[in-house]
């Protein structure tokens, strides 16, 4: 019988389910995201239900058995989906996880908690503040929908939450978003003539990137600015949301964005409904900029209010964004330009974080105290290391390298898939799973996006720099906590033609910045390099972060990858 430790094991069903373990005594916590475990994109264990226990034993095994995981102590499980989830019936994932405990003779604690024990918002602001650099601060959570919610406010000072409200009315850009998405049939979702779950939270993303394409100019200039408002109406009034969703809110000629127009029945979620084409491509491309500006002015002038803008200034003018939306960077510095707060996003923001929340909210009731906000986690990395099955060294076209070697190929145009520790937490590549490559060679976004992760033409890439070059090649009013690649910056001007890969159509960049402690190796490139570099995930499109050797050895052989980087203990190996 393996031993069993003060550790708590955190799982939250929904859609990007997760595992968490916490250790309740020293706060040692890892986690694992499902999608990066199953590979497969958005994953939830519900879609598992006719076979939960053989995918739960082998999701398990793998953690206990190969990952290191300990035995908890303590279980705690929580439903995530978007409906107010009130009951205490566990779920069988949930089943799934007791089953496998029982069996290897584990006993100890079981919480089953629903929305009125911990809201799905009050999780995703306890994970959030967790792993920031700030002691007093209002975390902001706002996001597709979470047990019958869209947003929230919490305020922690000395490392409680002192205060947390949720007003019901307030709507999430990521659904509104994800809906203009599913009327994008030209630019957003044109595989799709069904209504679906999963690639639909890619939208928007999506939106978000084709925004920028908007190109304003009269007689269009007064349209767009009435869609902007329409859509602000929709964000702050919920009935006003699902009015719309129901053809019924405003006149069609004010605001022509409405899904009943592409589906017969979209609140139904019915797959039986069939696809409708409603505008033009140029006419998407208003509407996604349109509904992008929304959400920014939407979210700063929240900001503002006499009550909010209280709560923010009597803690230490921090903000924290969570949810969802905290993964829409040009929102994120939208805030951060237009107001004068310090602002701070998570590397896994959106739901595939909650488990950690999950995990401390247990841990404050078994007496943990919280960490010291000037050591606290960064959380970037997850407890789930590279699967090297099938990685022989021996492999022919292949050679051990220094980072130095490294930068030159990359200085050369040469296109490098870098591995490295284990994977990174959250849905962007910090160096651990990334794609590198020379942002100088004017036709490498287009290569990368065409040849190697099949994106669409107009998704950019992020730039990553040393944390002291960053001023040199960007602009904007602060230059911290860029280590997620939560914030767009501005290329300067004369920078804009010399990086063309990474300069996005409205001159900005999702810049991340890397210091010699938070990713060593990467730093030790980019010190040979002396250069901006494009990282993008090591991935393709509709499939997660990469986690193992055959996934990584096949877009070697069939795209126009050049080559893997692995880092094997300290040594550099390079295939071809």
């Amino acid at each position: 019988m393996k031993k069993i430790d003060p550790i708590i094991w955190s799982i939250t069903d929904g859609h990007d389910s997760s595992i968490n373990q916490f250790n309740y005594l020293t706060g040692e916590s890892k986690h694992a995201e499902l999608d990066k475990l199953i590979d497969e994109k958005h994953a939830f264990f519900t879609r598992y239900s006719k076979d939960a226990q053989r995918t739960m034993d082998s999701i398990l095994n793998n953690l206990v058995d190969v990952c290191g995981w300990n035995i908890p102590s303590h279980l705690v499980y929580k439903r995530t989906h978007g409906v107010d989830n009130t009951t205490l019936e566990p779920s069988d994932a949930a089943r799934g996880v007791i089953t496998y405990l029982s069996r290897i003779g584990k006993t100890g604690s079981f919480d089953n908690v629903n929305s009125k024990i911990l809201p799905h918002h009050m999780c995703h602001a306890l994970s959030a503040y967790h792993c920031s650099p700030y002691n007093n601060c209002v975390v902001l959570t706002w996001d597709g929908i979470g047990d019958g919610r869209y947003y929230s406010e919490s305020v922690f000072r000395d490392g409680e939450l002192v205060d947390y409200t949720s007003p019901r009315w307030f709507v999430g850009l990521g659904s509104i978003m994800r809906w203009v998405g599913h009327v994008c049939k030209y630019h957003i979702s044109p595989h799709v003539d069904k209504l679906e779950t999963s690639a639909s939270l890619d939208y928007a993303g999506k939106v978000m990137g084709l925004s920028s394409y908007f190109e304003p100019g009269l007689p269009r200039d007064k349209h767009f600015r009435e869609q902007v408002n329409q859509y602000k109406k929709l964000m702050d009034a919920l009935p006003d949301y699902q009015a719309w969703l129901k053809g019924e809110f405003l006149q069609k000629e004010t605001l022509d964005a409405n899904p009943v127009r592409a589906w017969d029945k979209p609140w139904t979620q019915d797959l039986d409904h069939d696809r409708k084409i409603v505008w033009s491509s140029e006419d998407e491309i208003m509407h996604c900029a349109a509904v992008q500006q929304a959400g920014s002015e939407t979210f700063s002038e929240r900001l503002k209010s006499g009550k909010l803008a209280a709560k923010i200034k009597s803690a230490d003018n921090n903000i924290i964004i969570a949810g969802g939306t905290a993964l829409n960077v040009v929102t994120n510095a939208y805030v951060r330009e237009k107001n004068e707060f310090n602002v701070f996003v998570p590397p896994d923001p959106a739901d595939g974080g909650l488990s950690f929340g999950l995990s401390v909210w247990k841990a404050k009731q078994l007496g943990w105290k919280g960490y010291d906000h000037n050591n606290r986690p960064s959380r970037r990395i997850s407890g789930i290391p590279f699967n090297t099955k099938g990685l022989g060294l021996d492999i022919p076209n292949s050679r051990t390298v220094t980072s130095k070697e490294i930068a030159d190929l990359l200085k050369e145009g040469k296109i490098i898939g870098l591995i490295q520790g284990n994977i990174e937490n959250g849905p962007r590549a910090l160096g651990n799973r990334s794609i590198l490559c020379n942002p100088e060679f004017p036709d490498m976004r287009d290569k990368i996006n065409s040849n190697i992760k099949n994106r669409e033409w107009y998704r950019p890439f992020a730039p990553v720099c040393r944390l002291e070059d960053a001023p040199k090649w960007f602009s904007a009013k602060t230059f911290d906590n860029l280590e997620h690649m939560s914030f767009v910056v501005d290329v300067k001007e004369q920078y804009k033609d010399t990086f063309p890969s990474i300069t996005h159509v409205d001159g900005t960049a999702r810049l991340q910045t890397v210091t010699a402690h938070s990713n060593p190796l990467l730093y030790s490139i980019l010190n040979h390099h002396e250069n901006v570099l494009l990282n993008t995930s090591f991935n393709v499109q509709g499939k997660p972060i990469l986690n193992d050797w055959p996934t990584a050895k096949k877009i070697l052989d069939e795209t126009d990858l050049d080559h893997i980087v692995f880092l094997n203990r300290h040594e550099l190996q390079l295939f071809s």
